[in-house]
């Protein structure tokens, strides 16, 4: 069976530029600012390593309902 055209998302690639440089944004500027805490020295690298992949994880879900929720309106 041939996959049709009308099966594929086609994205620009500026939104999905934006979609990944505006929260890198935020969440480098998070993270400065938590490097100057002094509780935040005391955290054990692993638990620090732990909280980076939580809100990667987190980054990539709201990315992906971003674009879900974009391609709602387009349709409509």
């Amino acid at each position: 069976m041939q996959p049709t055209g009308e099966a594929t998302i086609q994205i620009k690639r500026r939104i999905i530029i934006g979609l990944i440089v505006v929260p890198m944004c935020f969440g480098f500027a998070a993270f400065t600012n938590m490097l100057g805490n002094p509780r935040f020295q005391e955290i054990r690298s692993v638990d620090a390593l732990r909280l980076i992949a939580v809100g990667a994880c987190g980054g990539v879900a709201v990315a992906g309902l971003a674009i879900l929720i974009s391609l709602h309106f387009r349709k409509s």
